[in-house]
């Protein structure tokens, strides 16, 4: 989504839009007979109880993708707006998103490779649009950053990255059940901490995403963390882990209201530490998990269990600020440009300073300056 209108940013190498000459910078006017402006309007009279609005227009981005989805091999109808208002007309069969499975959960989607950028191909560019899949998306990351070992810098894209920081209910399993409130383990899909909730239906965790195990290896220095996570009786201190091969050039973040919270956690507490610089525009915020209760008129109570703070005691459910502001707009994706990756590539090209102040003011902050 782009100011109101559905937008082609990004069209998938190999693909059968590419190869029906789908360009980035199309406006999507209609698929398989919906009028997508029609639909638009539809879905953002009910946000869903949205109303910041970065939250506003994740929701509507969400609510669209879902009305705009079908099984593999069917054939839809499209009709692009190309610049200067010329309709194009497209019959294109829908497939899968490239999959990988990690461990005993669903595939992941897995649309973007790392590359390298910039001239001459010297920054290292990542995309991390998965936050789960400890055996897959930690390999492939922990790959490209050898790979881009000598690289002037890296780029790490969080846009996309929707992974919640989500309770669940941990299943009856010796693996699972021995591990007392208070533990940070692995599942080999992300990293759990147990947590005690007196819900009378436990033993409960938080998944906190594979934030922690990307930290560690673009943040070499010992003793620091994400932050900690809070229940009513535990506090975990989310220590990050060097890595021997931990990158050591200056790193930049690209996020936008399709950062999750997981990704949320990551940017703003490599933020905090001046490890990273941060691009884009302000996220969505992240509430906390929360459990309901049923109350005796048919409603029900949710409360919150858990509390993420960054190491500088901030939560996130005012979202997290870019250190650099930049929004998409149409006529840099017609031109073939990401403005907040050329940003980004620009300020690591400029040697990548973050200054002593630059700890990324909060919203709060910001608020008390007007």
């Amino acid at each position: 989504m782009l100011d109101g209108h559905a937008m082609v940013t990004y069209v998938l190498p190999g693909s059968e839009a590419e190869r029906a000459g789908v360009l980035p910078g199309w406006e999507l006017a209609s698929a398989a007979g919906y009028d997508v402006a029609s639909l638009i309007a539809t879905l953002a009279a009910d946000p869903g109880g949205a109303k910041d609005p970065p939250a506003a227009a994740f929701q509507l981005e969400r609510s669209l993708s879902a009305y705009l989805s079908a099984d593999a091999g069917e054939l839809w109808r499209f009709e692009f707006l190309a610049e200067g208002g010329l309709r194009e007309i497209r019959y294109l069969t829908l497939a899968p998103l490239p999959t990988a499975t990690p461990g005993n959960i669903s595939p992941l989607d897995l649309w973007k490779a790392p590359r390298r950028i910039g001239p001459g191909g010297g920054i290292g560019y990542i995309p991390v649009n998965s936050g789960f899949g400890m055996t897959v998306v930690l390999d492939q990351f922990a790959q490209a950053v050898r790979t881009f070992a000598n690289c002037q810098g890296l780029v790490l894209d969080l846009r996309g990255n929707v992974v919640d920081l989500d309770l669940i209910q941990i299943p009856d399993a010796p693996i699972w059940r021995e591990n007392p409130p208070g533990t940070l383990y692995t599942n080999d899909a992300t990293f759990v901490y147990s947590i005690n909730v007196h819900s009378g239906s436990g033993p409960w965790g938080i998944e906190l995403g594979v934030g922690l195990g990307i930290a560690g290896w673009i943040s070499s220095q010992a003793g620091q963390s994400l932050g900690t996570v809070r229940t009513h009786s535990e506090t975990l201190k989310l220590a990050i882990n060097p890595r021997a091969e931990a990158f050591v050039g200056p790193v930049a973040l690209l996020i936008d209201e399709t950062s999750g919270p997981a990704a949320q956690m990551l940017a703003r507490g490599l933020q905090e530490l001046r490890r990273a610089r941060l691009f884009g525009t302000r996220t969505r915020g992240a509430t906390p998990p929360a459990l309901s209760l049923p109350l005796p008129n048919g409603g029900r109570f949710e409360y919150a269990v858990v509390r993420y703070l960054t190491s500088g005691g901030q939560s996130l459910e005012n979202g997290v600020l870019p250190d650099v502001e930049v929004s998409r707009t149409r006529s840099s994706i017609l031109s073939g440009h990401d403005a907040a990756l050329d940003a980004a590539v620009q300020w690591v090209q400029a040697g990548g300073k973050i200054s002593d102040r630059n700890t990324g003011p909060s919203i709060r902050s910001r608020k008390g300056k007007r």
